[in-house]
């Protein structure tokens, strides 16, 4: 999980810092106020939608990094080296240069298997639960759909720039090993990230495109089905 977490932890924070969390406030502030323009009510309904379409997101990215770790091990049987990279630190001729060198191959996919079932696993959960809690709350009529729309849009941005951020990182790390030799780069880990990214950003996509009427399959009555936007 280290090349995921390392990276993913690291472009997580840089961007919650100086993007997500301003924008995620901003766009909080401007959707109550639109909404009491309206004449909209903005009360604990709104705040229990919000919580089940959130934790449902959270959960789905759960289950992409879960994705991601055993796409990871799949690779390493097509190549090894070409997943995990082959560390070249240099200290053959010191002692003690053994510690530094690369796990079995066979070691790494047996963790990131595991790791990978276990994120699966609590990710599916907390999407289950929470589909749950949205299939009630429509049930008795007090789901928003208004909060629903603005997270999927939202969540489709922010996954849709992470996704061009693992496609800019497996490009370096492809043209690392074709054009400048570099063996130590992770490429198989990289790819595996970038499908699993991008296979969220494509049901996001699909979801926030849903919203806005433009397509037939919406399940709830057209765009504005549930509770009025």
């Amino acid at each position: 999980m280290d090349g995921f977490f390392g990276l993913g932890l690291f472009f997580a924070v840089i961007s919650g810092i100086t993007v997500v969390v301003p924008a995620v406030f901003i766009l909080s502030i401007a959707f109550v106020y639109v909404r009491q323009q309206r004449g909209q009510p903005v009360d604990i309904t709104t705040g229990v939608s919000a919580y089940a379409v959130i934790l449902i997101g959270l959960g789905a990215l759960l289950v992409t990094f879960g994705v991601a770790q055993m796409l990871t091990a799949i690779m390493a049987e097509i190549d090894g080296d070409y997943t995990y990279g082959v560390a070249d630190f240099g200290f053959n001729d010191f002692p003690g240069a053994e510690d530094f060198e690369d796990e079995d191959v066979s070691d790494r996919q047996e963790r990131d298997v595991a790791t990978g079932m276990a994120l699966f696993v609590a990710g599916a959960l907390a999407v289950a639960g929470h589909v749950w809690l949205r299939g009630w709350l429509s049930g008795h009529a007090r789901f928003d759909r208004g909060v629903e729309g603005a997270w999927d849009t939202l969540f489709a941005l922010l996954i849709g720039l992470t996704a061009i951020f693992f496609v800019a990182a497996m490009l370096t790390d492809t043209f690392g090993r074709a054009i400048a030799d570099n063996d130590t780069s992770a490429t198989g880990r990289t790819i595996a990230q970038m499908i699993a990214v991008l296979g969220l950003w494509a049901v996001y996509a699909y979801r926030a495109l849903g919203h806005t009427g433009l397509l037939v399959s919406n399940r709830e009555g057209g765009p504005h089905g549930g509770k009025e936007i």
